[in-house]
């Protein structure tokens, strides 16, 4: 396996872990607001790196269309959300982490 055409056994695990996310099929979001999930990769995240993570993940539209934005609660499970929005989420915490 390969990443940008060098073997992965090239690259440190500290390498590999600090510049890659794992996104898993199944995904657990909190009963919270979507901003405070996605938070919960960098708890001390202002709004504006939210939404800048979230520009970059691809997610600000969607977000952005969430009857409250950023403030909707989005029910336990995430419940609220399809199954690629919920995956996305998860990405924008893992990116927002990094």
């Amino acid at each position: 396996m390969t990443l940008g055409g060098v073997n992965v056994k090239e690259y440190s695990m500290n390498s590999l872990m600090n510049n890659f996310a794992f996104v898993f099929q199944s995904v657990y979001l909190f009963a919270d607001t979507i901003e405070n999930n996605i938070k919960f990769g960098r708890q001390d995240a202002s709004h504006e790196e939210v939404v800048e993570a979230a520009k970059k993940a691809c997610c600000h539209e969607f977000i952005s269309k969430l009857p409250n934005g950023y403030n909707t609660v989005i029910g336990e499970g995430g419940a609220t959300l399809s199954g690629g929005e919920k995956q996305r989420s998860l990405f924008l915490m893992r990116q927002l982490r990094m």
